[in-house]
């Protein structure tokens, strides 16, 4: 069972065609805290709110194979994990923030720890996540900076997974040079992906973001089965 990782917010899985002994269901925890379990059929699709309920296939595949094709959708305005629109406001090392619920205009440290879906995760995640690497840049405390740069979300992802998974070589560099960033920790409770197995995964071996990790000794680590 997990959450999908920000800004990932809502997710479509098409199931193209199966060859099962039973039903394999999707499990999916809705916000009433009750757990619903749905069966797919080849050409059935399900939406969902995948960053924010937890789901997850209750027990092992009883057949053949179950193909499926996973759509993911992020928001089209830059938010930060608390929900809200986002600005850089480097000069303060703060982000500038618009509640679009009540629509007031204030300022958020990326320090604080808002509510979230997912744990630990802090707007550096986010950051990285888009490539923004003036917004991290910009941080003006280096040493909470570094507490930032290698918090782990709910599935163990550092700001550095997400930058490498999104091919953000400047994000990456500003997170390993400024604040320390791990370029070997994994995800997954150290048994999944390293920052390089994502960047080559995403965008090749021959990618800038790979051949960075890659010079400057990243090892690559698959995630273990």
């Amino acid at each position: 069972p997990h959450v999908d990782r920000d800004p990932l917010v809502t997710s479509a899985i098409i199931n193209v065609a199966q060859d099962v002994d039973e039903d394999w269901p999707l499990e999916v925890i809705g916000h009433d805290g009750n757990a619903y379990n749905i069966t797919m059929k080849a050409g059935d699709l399900v939406l969902y709110e995948s960053h924010s309920l937890i789901h997850g296939r209750p027990f092992p595949l009883k057949g053949r194979y179950f193909a499926n094709i996973f759509l993911h959708f992020q928001p089209y305005t830059p938010y930060t994990v608390s929900g809200m629109a986002a600005t850089d406001d480097a000069q303060h090392g703060k982000i500038k923030v618009v509640d679009m619920s009540k629509g007031k205009e204030g300022s958020s440290s990326s320090s604080s720890s808002p509510k979230t879906d997912n744990p630990g995760q802090s707007d550096f995640h986010y950051a990285a996540a888009i490539g923004d690497a003036t917004l991290l840049e910009g941080y003006a405390d280096v040493v909470l900076g570094r507490e930032l740069a290698t918090r782990r979300d709910v599935n163990d992802w550092q700001p550095m997974h997400e930058a490498a998974r999104g091919g953000h070589l400047e994000a990456a560099k500003v997170l390993h040079k400024r604040y320390g960033a791990s370029l070997s920790d994994r995800t997954n409770q150290a048994r999944g992906w390293s920052p390089l197995r994502l960047a080559i995964m995403y965008h090749g071996a021959e990618s800038p973001i790979a051949k960075w990790l890659q010079g400057e000794g990243a090892p690559d680590h698959d995630a273990e089965l």
